[in-house]
Parts: C-alpha cells; sequence; structure tokens
C-alpha cells in the first residue's frame, strides 16, 4: 500500500501576547466576582464536571476585587451539579468528545458513569479507524490525481512537434513509470474502500448497541 524584523516590534508583540495568556483564561471579570453567586457558580461547575481544585482559579481570578469565594456555598453547589454530571449519558458524551475522565464521581453514580465512559470509548474508537481509514482514501485519491496530471503533460510532450526524440523517449519512459505507480495507488484505493466498508459496518454496529445502552 503507497506511503502516503525588529526587535523593537517583537517586545510588544511578545508582551502583548504573554498578557493574554495571563489574563485572557481568567474564569471570572472583576464585575462577575463583586456579585458572585457562589452556590450557582459550584453548581455550573459540578455540572461540568470540573474538579474540586477549579475553585483555585476562581480565587484567584477574584482576588484583584478583593473578593473571596464562599467556599461553603460553592462546595455546595458543586456537589448538587456533580449529580447532574455523574451519569451514564454524560459519561457517554464525554468519551465521544475524546475527554478524558479526571476521577470525579463518587458513591454510587460514579458506577453508571463510568459505564458510559467505557461504552462512549468503545464507539469512539470505532469512530477513529473508520476516520483513518477515510484519510488514507482521501490521500491516496490525491495522490491518484496528481499522477494523472504529470501522466498527461508527458503525454503533451510525445504529441508536441517541437518535442525532440530523445524528450520523447523520455516522456515516453517517464509515462510508463507514472502508470505504474498510478496502478498501485489506484489498487490501494479499491482495498481501501473495501477495508472502510467493513469498519462502518463494524461502528454502526458498535454505535447501535453502546448508544442504547449509554442513554
Amino acid at each position: 500500500m503507497a506511503n502516503f524584523s525588529s526587535r523593537l516590534f517583537f517586545k510588544p508583540v511578545l508582551l502583548a501576547g504573554l498578557s493574554s495568556l495571563l489574563f485572557g483564561c481568567a474564569t471570572m471579570s472583576k464585575e462577575e466576582c463583586l456579585v458572585a453567586d457562589w452556590y450557582t457558580i459550584g453548581l455550573e461547575d459540578g455540572s461540568d464536571g470540573k474538579a474540586a481544585s477549579y475553585i483555585g482559579k476562581h480565587r484567584k481570578a477574584c482576588a484583584d476585587a478583593g473578593v473571596s469565594p464562599d467556599i461553603t456555598a460553592y462546595s455546595a453547589g458543586r456537589k448538587a451539579g456533580l449529580k447532574d454530571y455523574c451519569v451514564a449519558s454524560r459519561g457517554y458524551q464525554l468519551a465521544m468528545s475524546g475527554d478524558e475522565y479526571h476521577g470525579v464521581c463518587r458513591g454510587p453514580q460514579e458506577q453508571g458513569f463510568l459505564t458510559g465512559f467505557k461504552n462512549g470509548q468503545i464507539v469512539y474508537q470505532a469512530k477513529e479507524v473508520l476516520d483513518m481509514v477515510q484519510s488514507d482514501i482521501n490521500s491516496a485519491l490525491k495522490l491518484e490525481k496528481k499522477l494523472q496530471k504529470k501522466i498527461t503533460k508527458k503525454e503533451a510532450v510525445i504529441l508536441a512537434d517541437e518535442s525532440t526524440s530523445e524528450q520523447r523517449a523520455d516522456a515516453l519512459e517517464r509515462v510508463k513509470e507514472l502508470t505504474a505507480e498510478l496502478e498501485a495507488v489506484s489498487a490501494d484505493i479499491h482495498e481501501l474502500e473495501h477495508i472502510y466498508e467493513a469498519r462502518l459496518v463494524e461502528y454502526e454496529a458498535k454505535l447501535n448497541k453502546y448508544q442504547v445502552a449509554a442513554y
């Protein structure tokens, strides 16, 4: 199968980039910190599966506003939010998005979440295989088209009145080489298409089986 300038300008740009990194990713603005409902914030973070340590980012974001998070209210909200997060369907969605599970669920709910997560991983991996085969097909098709264009150009040299006999001979030899490459790539495409069909059947079977089990 075929294998497929100046320092004066740079400094402010660099500083701007650093500033973006330092302040652009703050979890809350100063205004939001001043009117924060920490139970609701915790609820939202819990529903998103944020770790307990995530409150540290809120604390840092609100430091300049002189606001400290209400840990009790935040923790209670986060705990309530985790009840919505720690279910099989969310586990399935997490795995299907290609994300990792960071162990935020506890107790009996974790088992259901993990069941959904494992089911999602099975389907996600099958989809990844399918996408890889499709990517190989796309690459092979591009190569096929490229080879066809090269052959057409060489054939034009052979037919051109102004071409010398030596140029025609060289072009003819090159056409033979390119044609052999083209035939090999075409065979690869044919094989890959059969592989894709088989992997598609596998993916759909797993999707039907495990998607229903997760919801």
